[in-house]
């Protein structure tokens, strides 16, 4: 993955979901895969072609490109493997399929487009209230009356460069504490139109510049840490199976999947209880966390069609069939990392809940 060109899903997975492999003079394999887009045809394409983004693990010293480079030598050798050795049925007891696991669910594009999706919404829809001047106004009043020692720190903050005799000083905190709320904010009722305009900047401003945020702190997280050790201890709780199967799995851009309380999401975390967690090695094989000790049966029409609708942008199959293309109507159709509702609720309890 070393250069500009990065690589967000690893092509040592891709390839187990070759359609074709050529060889070139050079002795260099080709390794094509199906590629399934939103709103658009199947096509077939190289695995050096995707799943690739330009810069996307960051350039320069903010790069970690190289370290997850060198971290994937033993992923790869880990599922090559399973892919090719492991027992259908058998169990998992390599710990470096849960590094990768884990490793996998905090590189992808799917998890910064999702934050970025929901930060926004949140942000947008925030602002776009608080721009409202009574709206900030009420807010104001609600959140002063439960937290009235932010307007004793502010004035603080204010009298210590004040050029006031220490008399007035505490006659200002004295009258500043009998003030209702209500009173102090009709200081504020003269400027409600640049209020309004504050809030309506940094709503325009948060959403140009969300991009690049989240991106940076995407990067310096996978530099901080690449592999989540508790979340790795959090999934050695479940127990591994290998199961092959006769009908094509897709592997969607969200390459794992998890359940939890019988839906099926894009991450789950160390405070989740988890049903399962499902990561597709190859057309033919999936692994599989199971919290009960047995071995899990699987049902590929269920799977690939809750691979797809909690993907985003596209899957990918070995092969190109009728059933296969008509799942990509279902692409992003829960891929949310949160629902609305869920979403709404987080705005309330901002928005009302001071």
């Amino acid at each position: 993955m070393a250069g500009s060109r990065h690589h967000v899903i690893p092509r040592f997975l891709l390839r187990g979901f070759a359609s074709r492999v050529t060889s070139k003079a050079t002795k260099k394999e080709n390794i094509f895969v199906w590629v399934h887009p939103k709103g658009k045809e199947p096509y077939e394409c190289n695995i050096v072609n995707v799943g690739v983004e330009r810069e996307f693990y960051g350039q320069g010293v903010q790069s970690v490109d190289d370290e997850i480079t060198e971290i994937e030598g033993p992923f790869a050798n880990c599922i090559n493997y399973l892919r090719k050795s492991a027992d259908d049925a058998s169990k998992v007891t390599d710990s470096t399929l849960l590094e990768f696991v884990v490793h996998l669910t905090a590189r992808t594009k799917h998890l910064r487009e999702s934050i970025i999706d929901s930060t926004g919404y949140l942000f947008d829809n925030v602002f776009g209230h608080l721009s409202e001047y009574n709206n900030w106004r009420e807010f104001c009043l609600r959140y002063f009356t439960q937290h009235p020692e932010v307007i004793k720190e502010e004035l603080e903050k204010f009298l210590l460069s004040a050029p006031m005799s220490a008399h007035k000083k505490a006659m200002a905190r004295q009258r500043i504490k009998r003030m209702p709320v209500e009173r102090i904010l009709q200081f504020m009722d003269n400027e409600n139109s640049e209020w309004e305009m504050l809030f309506e900047v940094l709503r325009l401003k948060f959403t140009v510049d969300l991009s690049d945020v989240v991106k940076q702190a995407h990067i310096r997280s996978l530099l901080k840490n690449l592999v989540s050790q508790p979340r790795v201890e959090h999934y050695q709780k479940l127990h591994w199976y290998i199961r092959r199967l006769s009908q094509p799995l897709v592997l969607g851009d969200v390459c794992c999947l998890f359940k939890i309380d019988s839906k099926y999401k894009s991450l789950g975390g160390t405070e989740d209880a988890i049903e399962r967690i499902y990561l597709p090695i190859a057309s033919d094989c999936v692994v599989v966390g199971n919290a009960r000790d047995e071995v899990p049966d699987i049902s590929v029409t269920e799977l690939n069609e809750a691979s797809v609708r909690v993907s985003r942008d596209y899957f990918i199959s070995s092969v190109r069939s009728t059933e296969l293309s008509s799942l990509s109507d279902l692409l992003g159709t829960e891929s949310q990392m949160a629902t609305k509702d869920e979403l709404e609720q987080i705005i309330s309890e901002v928005i009302y809940e001071p």
